[in-house]
């Protein structure tokens, strides 16, 4: 037995009669689509035979299950940008740890660097005496308030001091000469303190 392409107006609900009725054919084509295991679209197959009814509650129904299928249509590609956004938004957020993490490595190099300069000047590591507030020194803390630390000085504050002090003596130099003076054969060596410290 053939059957045609279109299905007959069928009542999908009759109970199909006793143990002897024949199944109905609109059925089983609506079960296998709903279960999954037929090609056929189960709200398309329950709006051609049942559209056409003049009862309002089968239109109601027919509504609600189109609702539904939105619905989940739109929930499902929801969740399918929202795990496309969580992948995004996790290569930036590696991005962000790492220079936060260089960030902090840098801080560190600084902080623990500016401890030493500041031993080397005699200061406050934490402010050099800028800060009337600060816990270590109360503001109390500028270079030379403190006694150098012997070893810092001669690394940061004495290379410093000596090209300075070349400096002037090469500017006090020349301006003796323009002047015809003798140069001078005294040097004033201000490295007396760095040299005879111990580290």
């Amino acid at each position: 037995m053939h059957t045609p392409d279109v299905a007959p107006d069928l009542d999908l609900v009759s109970s199909g009669g006793g143990q002897g009725a024949a199944p109905n054919p609109m059925l089983s084509v609506l079960i296998d689509a709903l279960s999954g295991s037929g090609r056929a679209d189960p709200l398309a197959l329950l709006q051609a035979q049942l559209g056409a009814q003049a009862n309002p509650q089968v239109a109601q129904i027919l509504l609600l299950l189109k609702q539904q299928r939105e619905q989940r249509a739109a929930e499902e590609d929801s969740s399918e940008l929202s795990e496309e956004e969580a992948q995004e938004s996790a290569e930036p957020s590696e991005a962000l740890d790492d220079t936060v993490q260089r960030v902090y490595s840098e801080l560190e190099a600084l902080r623990a660097r500016n401890h030493v300069f500041a031993a080397a000047v005699g200061a406050c590591p934490l402010c050099f005496g800028d800060d009337p507030l600060c816990e270590e020194c109360g503001g109390r803390g500028a270079p030379g308030s403190l006694t150098p630390k012997p070893a810092a000085f001669r690394k940061y504050v004495l290379p410093a001091f000596r090209r300075a002090r070349a400096i002037e003596m090469e500017r006090d130099e020349r301006a003796r000469r323009r002047e015809g003076e003798p140069a001078s054969s005294s040097r004033v060596d201000a490295t007396a303190y760095g040299a005879s410290q111990p580290q």
